[in-house]
């Protein structure tokens, strides 16, 4: 066995793992940086979903609040138009009641 030649494959051998070190180094370097994107990205998309559940629930909260204040008002007016149709139907009935008793002319 010759020594020289021993030890210029053993040094081949170093040279050829530390570019394939090196070369791994890099791809980890570019993969934590497209992580890192990717992270940043997700966390916008997150913080949107979140902002927009948010406007659909103050949306919903106000709709079933006017919902709620407009069912009140047409109950309101519902009973006032129940009044006003008694009301109307006395002073009809109280009409009907003077005319046969008016003098003729």
């Amino acid at each position: 066995m010759d020594v020289e030649k021993t030890i210029e494959f053993i040094l081949e051998q170093q040279a050829a793992t530390a570019a394939e070190f090196q070369d791994l180094k890099t791809q980890i370097h570019e993969l934590r940086e497209i992580a890192a994107a990717h992270e940043r990205d997700l966390q916008v998309h997150t913080d949107w979903k979140v902002a927009i559940s948010e406007a659909v629930h103050d949306l919903a909260t106000t709709t079933k609040a006017a919902f709620e204040i407009v069912a009140a008002k047409q109950r309101d007016l519902a009973e006032q138009q129940k009044t006003t149709q008694e009301n109307l139907n006395i002073l009809i009935q109280t009409v009907q009641d003077i005319l046969p008793r008016l003098p003729k002319q």
